[in-house]
């Protein structure tokens, strides 16, 4: 799978990554952290303003069959920069369908 980030802050992404960080399953209930998907993705820098691609392998770790609201996160895996307020330079959503 492939998965991109536009760099919109206000410097350089370093070490940017991509992880899992959180899932609800039906009925407003979060998916334990033992059970979260998980990304594999190689660390990158995006320079501000400009994008890059990820190959990322995406494992689900156990989770039932159903639907799930999750969040991707773009995150600091190392020598995160000053300007950085948290360990994630971006979060956004989206829905995983996991089947039999």
């Amino acid at each position: 799978m492939n998965v991109g980030f536009y760099n919109k802050g206000e410097g350089t992404a370093v070490n940017a990554i991509l992880t899992i960080k959180q899932c609800l399953k039906t009925g407003n209930e979060l998916v334990e952290a033992e059970n979260l998907p998980t990304l594999t993705s190689l660390s990158v820098d995006v320079p501000v303003s400009e994008g890059k691609g990820y190959s990322v392998i995406l494992s689900e770790n156990g989770l039932a069959t159903g639907q799930y609201i999750c969040e991707v996160a773009v995150k600091c895996n190392a020598n995160c920069p000053y300007w950085l307020d948290s360990e994630f330079y971006e979060v956004k959503q989206f829905v995983l369908k996991v089947i039999a």
